[in-house]
């Protein structure tokens, strides 16, 4: 999450949506917005949140003079297929497990029991993947928080402003570019592949696509 300089253009990061790349090449153009009493900040705020930290780290600072709000939308089956991509990726198990104190020692695969079926998740429903996700492991309140922040709805980052612009992710490059000149950004700069999701499951069974469009409904009608 960050904020333009002066503080009247707000970036929101929705996850799965390309937001590592956009922090990388905006990083150093704008003003970065960090919970200083969060253990472990993901990054992800939602608008109240990023509202209520700049009111209290920059004196005089009043919500009216932001202008406008980008955030990325994503397709949910899509999203929710990066999302156990990214969270079921070697590297990224071994960082929750140095990080955020999951056990380590349980033999950790990503196919074996967890998502049979090779390259179709087939077991996984949207609410199995929230409340029960890297099974048999002793995960800290930290890592089950960040681990399901993955899976949330986009309503939580997407809700209705005037204010708001909301980018379809299927057009990324395109709107990374737009967005860039609202932040003092030069739009033709190269873009990090860093959105893009690592190589590993690329569809859904029918049945488990059928759970995520239903359990997903309401981002569908966000865009």
């Amino acid at each position: 999450m960050f904020a333009s300089k002066d503080f009247k253009y707000l970036f929101i990061s929705n996850p799965r949506t390309g937001t590592k790349s956009i922090r990388t090449v905006f990083g150093p153009h704008v003003y970065m917005i960090k919970d200083p009493y969060a253990q472990q900040s993901s990054g992800h705020m939602q608008i109240s949140e990023c509202m209520r930290i700049l009111a209290q780290q920059q004196s005089g600072f009043n919500p009216e003079q932001v202008e406008k709000i980008f955030v990325f939308w994503r397709d949910p089956v899509e999203k929710f297929i990066s999302a156990v991509n990214h969270l079921t990726d070697p590297a990224v198990f071994e960082d929750l497990t140095k990080n955020l104190s999951i056990m380590p020692g349980m033999n950790y695969s990503r196919t074996a029991d967890f998502i049979p079926g090779g390259t179709t998740v087939d077991t996984i429903t949207p609410e199995y993947a929230v409340y029960n996700f890297l099974p048999k492991l002793n995960c800290t309140d930290d890592a089950r928080d960040i681990i399901s922040l993955h899976f949330s709805k986009q309503t939580r980052w997407i809700v209705p402003s005037e204010k708001l612009q909301v980018f379809n992710y299927a057009n990324y490059e395109e709107n990374f570019r737009t967005m860039a000149g609202f932040f003092g950004v030069d739009p033709n700069v190269e873009i990090p592949r860093e959105h893009e999701s690592i190589d590993g499951y690329t569809s859904l069974s029918p049945t488990t696509e059928a759970a995520v469009r239903e359990y997903y409904a309401e981002d569908y009608a966000l865009i």
